[in-house]
């Protein structure tokens, strides 16, 4: 669900572009996620930022037998 929502940021809340991001989801899972997001906005930018902390390095040190290259 972060995954809608970041990328639907990311888009500048362009429902139209999120779609082309997400073409498997109908318009009602997509409107799901956002109001789950409306509801619930801090569990959501947590999983957000989360994400945007992992490097090549902290996926390695996570799962070691990932082929994941530093730079």
């Amino acid at each position: 669900m972060w995954e809608v929502i970041s990328t639907y940021k990311s888009v500048q809340k362009s429902m139209k572009r999120l779609k082309t991001y997400y073409p498997q989801l109908d318009e009602l899972k997509v409107r799901a996620a956002l109001s789950y997001y409306e509801c619930y906005p801090e569990e959501i930018e947590k999983k957000i930022a989360e994400n945007e902390t992992w490097t090549p390095g902290t996926l390695k040190a996570h799962y070691p037998f990932t082929p994941a290259t530093e730079k």
